[in-house]
């Protein structure tokens, strides 16, 4: 378990750290900035899942929270090989907390997106499968289907607060507490459960 501590000055320490990376994004920086790395981006991130997973398990227990690179914390290397964009490094912090046994991008989710210019959160899933995007549009083809996921799409946007210029740290409390995952999540899953019976 990642000392707790690390969460004092999260996220702040960790956008310094981003900002020092964007004007750096190259191999020898990073390696001889590998300490600051660890300290104030993968550690504290860390914390952070450890300490969310354990309240998001409260609000539905099949939510992974693996406070490792590649798992929960998507990794900062970028593959370059293939792409004209040839810096080395991601220039934010990606936080992944998914559902289900499943491969984490195919299943429902809660993303946290850190940079040095902007924060947001996003939830649902990064993209179908092709047998996932055929069972949905069958789902909201049936009438009562698609008034019932229009009606919690209509509830979810009434519970969204923006928050404008108030420290990071407070936007994460409120909207988790003002946004009812539970609905989201048990409803999706008892369409599909009610079509495949």
């Amino acid at each position: 378990m990642t000392d707790i501590k690390y969460l004092d000055n999260f996220p702040f320490e960790t956008i310094k750290f981003l900002k020092k990376l964007k004007k750096n994004n190259n191999r020898n920086w990073f390696q001889k900035n590998r300490t600051s790395y660890e300290e104030q981006f993968l550690k504290p991130a860390q914390a952070f899942i450890e300490q969310l997973g354990f309240h998001l398990h409260d609000i539905y227990c099949d939510f992974n929270a693996i406070p490792k690179i590649d798992k929960s914390i998507f990794r900062l290397h970028r593959d370059v090989r293939f792409s004209k964009n040839k810096e080395q490094y991601k220039t934010n912090l990606g936080i992944l907390f998914w559902v289900g046994e499943g491969k984490k991008m195919e299943s429902c989710g809660l993303y946290f997106h850190i940079d040095s210019k902007k924060f947001f959160i996003a939830t649902g899933m990064y993209m179908f499968t092709k047998d996932q995007i055929k069972m949905y549009r069958e789902l909201i083809s049936i009438e009562d289907n698609g008034k019932e996921l229009n009606k919690i799409i209509k509830q979810i946007e009434k519970k969204i607060i923006t928050l404008v210029e108030k420290p990071l740290r407070k936007y994460l409390v409120v909207m988790i507490r003002n946004i009812n995952l539970q609905v989201y999540f048990y409803t999706a899953e008892s369409m599909l459960l009610k079509n495949q019976a």
